[in-house]
């Protein structure tokens, strides 16, 4: 899979039921697990101009085919 977003994106990250307004600042493919590798992507996210304060999946980013949430 490719990442769906670039360094220098503006996303909507909602974990739970608030939004939050953040900065895509690096991007990861893959973090090693317990047994076997996991070829998740990964976003560390910011508030925008701020140091790096969230590390997610697409599965909380609003705008990312794999979000899981409720859309608003």
């Amino acid at each position: 899979m490719k990442p769906e977003f670039k360094v220098g994106d503006v996303v909507t990250y909602k974990p739970y039921k608030q939004s939050h307004v953040k900065e895509v600042r690096q991007i990861q493919t893959g973090m090693y697990g317990v047994h076997e590798r996991d070829d998740t992507i990964f976003y560390y996210l910011s508030d925008i101009g701020m140091r790096v304060s969230t590390l997610t999946s697409g599965k909380s980013i609003v705008e990312s085919k794999l979000f899981e949430g409720k859309r608003e």
